[in-house]
């Protein structure tokens, strides 16, 4: 996720292509660093959903899973909801900076 060579221009493509595109990030323990993805779609039922309130993430997970359930998880709740999409501001800046598209011909 922090190596502006590799995150942004993976971003750039998601946004020539989709109406929405939303950068986050998980901590992938195995590799040792965060990882980045990309939310992308043109409609959806909960566009939203990268600025839901912590509360409501907390009631969505209650009422899919079960309070039981949902109160067991480990690293999912609505305020680590909420942080998967705040990505660095390193990263935030490189992302609207880029402007190329990667291809199998232009990596």
């Amino acid at each position: 996720l922090t190596s502006p060579g590799v995150f942004p221009p993976t971003h750039s493509p998601c946004r020539s292509s989709f109406e929405h595109v939303h950068a986050y990030s998980v901590d992938v323990p195995s590799f040792g660093c965060p990882w980045g993805y990309n939310m992308c779609y043109n409609s959806c039922a909960w566009p939203d959903a990268p600025s839901w309130d912590p509360a409501e993430v907390d009631r969505r997970l209650a009422a899919a899973l079960g309070e039981e359930a949902a109160a067991a998880l480990h690293h999912y709740d609505g305020v680590s909801h909420r942080a998967l999409f705040h990505v660095p501001k390193m990263v935030r800046k490189a992302m609207a900076k880029e402007t190329r598209v990667m291809t199998k011909d232009t990596p």
